[in-house]
């Protein structure tokens, strides 16, 4: 009879026809070809199962390799500066994860914060609950990307966490944070959060933030170099500068 045994390679042919005592032999009847090909079927499920249980999940293969830091500098009595070094992922990547890598994920992130306060125990004693802040994110990647939420709301789990703020509410945080992208060749975001002392200071800040909204529809190029110019002078940052201004106007009021 016509032997056809497809898409198998010699090799595997070879091992099948050894199986069933049947190497070298000239013929084979009907029974001893469909033991044969049966033995190859069996093989390629053996195959299957061990390139299966060998092959690693990719998202825990990258995590694998993720390790995180975690450090609080508090530059005054009012402001703290908040760095989480290690790789952080895209919006999509994140969403593509499964709930397992999530959790591995976060996870690694707050056990970061958790070592950090574990070994600086003054800097623990120092963070106060802020009742009321103000917070910008710089977040440094490779290259341009999507910022993925997820990795923000971890680390400001980790201010409430260890008692830098009260909460992450609209109450304490009453003005939406900005956030800058940084590329850089290492991952890192840095959180620098500002305590907001008293009702005049929210309320400035509030006005600064519409303000920074219509800005470049309201203010002409010029008028901008005249701002930059006069907040130099100063020596403020443009958000003080405003904030000096409204404040200034709100007295007048």
């Amino acid at each position: 009879m016509s032997l056809s045994f497809g898409k198998y390679k010699k090799c595997e042919l070879n091992k099948a026809l050894k199986a069933e005592g049947l190497l070298g032999a000239s013929s084979m009847t009907s029974a001893e070809y469909k033991k044969v090909i049966n033995r190859l079927h069996h093989f390629g499920d053996i195959d299957k199962k061990a390139t299966v249980a060998k092959k690693p999940k990719q998202g825990f293969k990258i995590l694998g390799d993720t390790t995180y830091s975690y450090k609080v500098d508090f530059k005054s009595d009012d402001v703290a500066v908040i760095t989480l070094s290690g790789r952080h992922f895209s919006r999509n990547r994140v969403n593509s994860m499964s709930m397992r890598e999530k959790m591995v994920y976060k996870t690694r992130m707050k056990d970061s914060a958790k070592i950090f306060f574990m070994k600086y125990r003054h800097i623990a004693r120092k963070c106060e609950k802020w009742d009321k802040v103000k917070i910008f994110y710089e977040i440094y990647n490779p290259k341009s990307r999507d910022t993925n939420a997820t990795d923000l709301k971890i680390l400001r789990d980790t201010f409430t966490e260890h008692g830098i703020i009260k909460d992450d509410n609209r109450n304490v945080i009453p003005v939406l944070p900005k956030q800058k992208e940084i590329i850089s060749k290492n991952y890192k975001i840095v959180a620098t959060i500002t305590r907001i002392k008293n009702k005049l200071e929210e309320k400035s800040l509030s006005l600064i933030e519409d303000a920074l909204e219509i800005c470049s529809a309201k203010i002409t190029p010029a008028e901008s170099i005249e701002i930059l110019q006069k907040a130099k002078e100063l020596n403020m940052s443009i958000d003080m500068f405003f904030c000096y201004a409204i404040a200034n106007q709100l007295k007048k009021d």
